[in-house]
């Protein structure tokens, strides 16, 4: 009789280790209900959630920008926008802006900027009519070897002007109308104090492009 237990408590014993074996490792506890649930490692929370944003912010992130000067259709293009395109364009491209009080130009009613790039650009009724960027001289190279049209200079050397027939827009290089002293770039359309300066010999055209 005695026996026969022994061998019971040791299969019983068996039995309830290989079922403890089945069930997971994750430590089950109950709530106020009495309803057991299965507590899940923070970790391992933590770890999941990470490589989700990080993804996320890789997607949202600026891949493949626009050149910061390109020419389209006769369109004098800075970093994929050309004068006339409509705030939706410039979000399209590159997200939500930071609106401006104060107006760099009197030339538009509202101004946008973008930190990604170091672009301010202005709208007048919802039609962009200015824009402004960060460049250096290596932009200035690319755009005296890709620009069709005419090119002038001011007689401080701290301008340069390429203007395009076609359609009356104007691209201006230099340091004379930064805020800061550094080179920048900007785009708008032409109006009649360029002309007079090129009329009076004042802004001197380039005839050799350096690149071309």
């Amino acid at each position: 009789m005695k026996r026969w237990l022994c061998i019971s408590v040791i299969v019983l014993i068996f039995m309830i280790a290989g079922c403890s074996d089945n069930k997971s490792s994750d430590p089950v506890i109950k709530d106020e209900d009495n309803q057991s649930t299965v507590e899940v490692d923070d970790g391992k929370e933590l770890d999941e959630q990470y490589q989700h944003e990080e993804g996320a912010e890789q997607t949202t992130g600026i891949e493949n920008k626009p050149l910061v000067f390109d020419m389209e259709d006769g369109n004098l293009v800075v970093y994929g926008l050309i004068l006339g395109d409509a705030p939706s364009d410039a979000k399209a491209i590159w997200g939500e802006p930071e609106i401006l009080d104060e107006e760099p130009m009197g030339d538009a009613d509202t101004y946008h900027y973008y930190s990604a790039v170091g672009m301010t650009v202005g709208y007048y009724d919802d039609m962009l009519t200015f824009i402004a960027v960060d460049a250096d001289e290596e932009d200035l190279q690319k755009i005296t070897a890709s620009f069709k049209g005419d090119h002038y200079r001011n007689p401080e050397g701290d301008a340069d002007y390429f203007f395009s027939p076609e359609n009356g827009q104007l691209l201006i290089y230099g340091t004379a109308n930064s805020i800061d002293g550094d080179p920048e770039l900007r785009l708008l359309m032409s109006d009649e104090n360029f002309f007079y300066y090129v009329d009076e010999g004042i802004y001197e055209k380039v005839e050799e492009v350096p690149g071309r």
